[in-house]
């Protein structure tokens, strides 16, 4: 594909991060197989970001991904108009939006280091973040992680939030 591409595209969180299948490389892969195939296993690899198999040009994330992106990157690709993908994490679209925080209403939420762009729809239905759009920049994942321990969640809950999508196993 990439000797044919003009453009190769990662579309979505799978491709960008490997999505929630990542989770799958916490655990023996050998074991996890027997488990679930028992006498009849199959051959399994690791799951990786498209970019750890081939050179990406734009990484388009987000679980599902935003139309409005997919759209300006489709006018960047075809007609050259600029083309920027937000640096600021979700929390800032919560404020823009008057969303009261997730985290006051005593659920983890990864909006404050997760890139921005989805518009919020987790935090704005009541939810935490998932990260599905991986680390905003300069995400500032260790004082997260203090203030999720502040407010009283485990060091488990806090890896299994960060893991799920896998953005933030996947700092590059």
């Amino acid at each position: 594909i990439r000797e044919r591409a003009k453009v190769l595209v990662a579309l979505g969180s799978c491709a960008c991060f490997g999505g929630v299948h990542r989770q799958k490389n916490a655990f023996d892969l050998d074991q996890a197989n027997r488990e679930v195939y028992g006498d009849l296993p199959k051959d399994t690899l690791p799951v990786r970001a498209i970019d750890e198999v081939v050179q990406v040009d734009v990484k388009v994330p987000g679980c599902p991904v935003s139309k409005n992106e997919v759209e300006s990157l489709v006018r960047h690709v075809l007609w050259g108009v600029p083309f920027k993908f937000p640096t600021y994490p979700v929390c800032w679209e919560c404020k823009q939006r008057f969303t009261i925080c997730v985290f006051h209403l005593g659920q983890m939420c990864l909006g404050p280091i997760t890139r921005g762009g989805c518009e919020a729809p987790c935090p704005s239905g009541g939810l935490g973040c998932w990260g599905c759009r991986g680390p905003a920049e300069d995400a500032q994942v260790d004082e997260l992680k203090k203030i999720a321990r502040d407010r009283g969640f485990s060091e488990r809950e806090i890896a299994e939030r960060l893991g799920f999508f896998g953005g933030f196993e996947v700092q590059r």
